[in-house]
């Protein structure tokens, strides 16, 4: 079930349009310039305070095509949650969530449970992404996360 997780991540990741990234030219930004823009990073990636999404996923794998329902829902500063749900039922497939410091995964499937202090470790026990909560709502709404600037 944690491999559907991570697909669905990757779906909403592949979600945009894709676009051969620019070329740069120009010159280096100096220490004070890029300061600057970092902190415009910051601030505009700050702007998103909560996201909620209700998706319908379709994974095909082969000849194998498996749909689901993915509720998506973060509120800063430290609430993300991510459930799996199956598309003709109301119960829960898996469950990611974190909130004041604390993970909980509910693997339902699999009975399979983790209860734990938030840290990168706990969520790449789950998750194959070495990221903390705030960092994968933030890409998850399209945003920048804090972690890239330091």
């Amino acid at each position: 079930m944690t491999r559907y997780l991570v697909l669905t991540l990757l779906i909403f990741s592949a979600c945009a349009v894709r676009q051969p990234l620019p070329t740069l030219i120009g010159p280096q930004l100096s220490g004070v310039e890029l300061a600057e823009f970092e902190q415009e990073i910051g601030k505009r990636s700050s702007e998103i305070s909560s996201y909620r999404a209700l998706n319908r996923m379709i994974i095909v794998h082969g000849n194998e095509q498996n749909s689901f329902r993915q509720i998506v829902l973060f509120e800063k500063p430290n609430k993300l949650r991510l459930e799996t749900l199956p598309i003709g039922a109301s119960y829960t497939l898996n469950l990611l969530a974190v909130q004041s410091g604390r993970v909980v995964y509910l693997d339902a499937q699999n009975k399979r449970a983790l209860v734990g202090a938030e840290s990168v470790a706990a969520l790449s026990e789950i998750l194959p992404l070495p990221l903390l909560a705030s960092d994968l709502a933030a890409l998850l709404s399209g945003t920048v996360p804090a972690a890239i600037f330091s």
